[in-house]
């Protein structure tokens, strides 16, 4: 995971990133990335209040694995330093 952070810097930097924007729903993917991380909340005795809006949530252009990366990273942060 640390590598690809460092290869995801650098591309970054040299302008290399490649974006692959597609319409999907925000909320699903901060969804799963829960999900995955839920075990690791409660171990930290950390809650977490996650509300969908009740409005029809619009698909907005993202790419799936780079906003989940991002997702997992402040998600990740919020944990190890909210304690």
């Amino acid at each position: 995971e640390t590598l690809d952070r460092v290869f995801a810097i650098l591309d970054i930097e040299t302008g290399a990133m490649v974006i692959d924007a597609k319409p999907a729903f925000l909320w699903e993917l901060v969804q799963d990335v829960y999900g995955n991380m839920e075990k690791d909340i409660k171990r930290h005795g950390l809650k977490w209040k996650f509300e969908r809006s009740k409005e029809q949530p619009r698909e907005v252009p993202l790419d799936k694995a780079k906003t989940s990366t991002a997702i997992k990273i402040l998600l990740g942060n919020a944990i190890g330093y909210g304690q």
